[in-house]
């Protein structure tokens, strides 16, 4: 709505820049649609004869300071009306979604799931977004903001945003499309590169190195091939507490740096295949 309010008021670019741009169709459009206005104005031969306000300031620098009266300005106001209603028209009949591809807009902070184009926009935590990827939950178990995990490489963001889940089982499957990338000796942590370029790091409990891979089984190696839901890791997690260690799981985006937000979800407990992660740009 700002950028909106701006932009009649002749400020563009945070329309620009901030929504139609990125997802391009909108932006395509109101290129369109103002060469249209001004292919318009021109036919009616229109002239500027100060250099004025913007937006809808703008419309007194048609004004003829030699003449009385409005000119051609309601002619001009109309056509840039019939301009803003053709871009909404369209774009609402087009859609909102980038050109070639499809995705699905998470269900982070409150937001509702349903299949959209990708690069939609959503709202969370009061902030709008434009979605990039949506990272499923790794384990089944309770959500822990990853602030509150007991070791400080991962509360203080050093190694990515992200988030810790308690399990309450030892599967440990992929969130996302892509491949393996990191397969640790003592199989306590796996990473995933997904299709669109997001790194995720699965690291399971807190200093369960030490254990040397006892009650860890793999079954993936680097360079695989997986899918959303597959089959990383089984451990055992009696193993792990009968060893005196946490089995919170930090889910870290580790390439966070690279987009806007990742936005966790406010579920307090989640199950297989629910939204654990969005990331956006």
């Amino acid at each position: 709505i700002p950028a909106i309010i701006s932009g009649l008021f002749g400020v563009t670019e945070p329309a620009i820049y901030g929504i139609s741009l990125p997802l391009k169709k909108p932006f395509i459009i109101s290129c369109i649609g103002g060469s249209l206005g001004g292919a318009a104005l021109a036919l009616i031969n229109t002239r500027t004869y100060v250099i004025g306000g913007l937006g809808i300031f703008g419309y007194t620098n048609f004004l003829n300071p030699a003449e009385s009266g409005l000119g051609l300005v309601p002619w001009i106001i109309l056509i840039s009306v019939a301009g803003l209603i053709f871009g909404a028209v369209v774009t609402y009949i087009v859609g909102f979604g980038t050109l070639f591809e499809e995705n699905e807009v998470a269900t982070a902070q409150g937001v509702e799931s349903k299949p959209v184009t990708e690069g939609a926009v959503i709202q969370a935590n009061g902030e709008t977004y434009i979605e990039k990827e949506v990272l499923a939950t790794v384990m089944e178990g309770h959500v822990i903001p990853l602030n509150q995990v007991q070791d400080e490489a991962f509360s203080s963001g050093a190694m990515g945003k992200g988030v810790a889940v308690e399990p309450i089982n030892g599967k440990v499957v992929s969130p996302v499309s892509g491949e393996v990338t990191v397969l640790f000796p003592t199989h306590h942590a796996v990473g995933v590169k997904s299709d669109e370029g997001v790194e995720v790091l699965i690291h399971i409990g807190m200093d369960t190195v030490q254990l040397d891979g006892k009650g860890f089984t793999p079954h993936v190696k680097v360079g695989d091939k997986v899918t959303p839901g597959q089959l990383l890791i089984e451990c055992d997690l009696d193993i792990i507490r009968d060893a005196g260690y946490s089995t919170v799981t930090p889910v870290i985006v580790t390439n966070s740096d690279e987009y806007l937000d990742v936005i966790t979800t406010d579920e307090k407990a989640i199950k297989s295949s629910d939204h654990l992660m969005t990331v956006v740009i």
